[in-house]
């Protein structure tokens, strides 16, 4: 249930690739967004949140809905060997509560603004 363990293998490459890729952007833009915010007193935004914030959660908050995505997964998988009827309705992905992770987990670490402009 959940994939192979070789398709996990090839998940954990590709998210690796990914997270270089996306660190080699991170690493040209973060300094000009410190220079940005500095000169200007201002905080950049994506999607209505600041940048540098955003960027450290959507990476929890990806893996948290992988997880979450692989749970729903191995609950179809099992009551369908067990041949148990589920309300779907409950198990949805598109029906999660859409709380992000910041408001959600207790584990997604609180980093003072004070701290994203230095």
């Amino acid at each position: 249930p959940g994939g192979s363990g070789a398709m996990r293998l090839r998940e954990a490459r590709e998210r690796s690739l990914l997270y270089k890729k996306i660190d080699e952007i991170d690493a040209k833009l973060i300094p000009s967004i410190k220079r940005i915010s500095k000169k200007y007193n201002e905080t950049v935004t994506f999607q209505n949140r600041p940048y540098i914030e955003k960027m450290k959660y959507d990476r929890v908050e990806m893996l948290y809905y992988l997880q979450e995505e692989r749970k729903v997964n191995a609950i179809h998988y099992e009551a369908a060997r067990l041949g148990i009827p589920l309300l779907t309705q409950y198990l949805d992905l598109e029906n999660l509560p859409s709380k992000t992770m910041e408001e959600d987990s207790p584990s997604a670490a609180q980093v003072p603004s004070s701290e994203m402009n230095s």
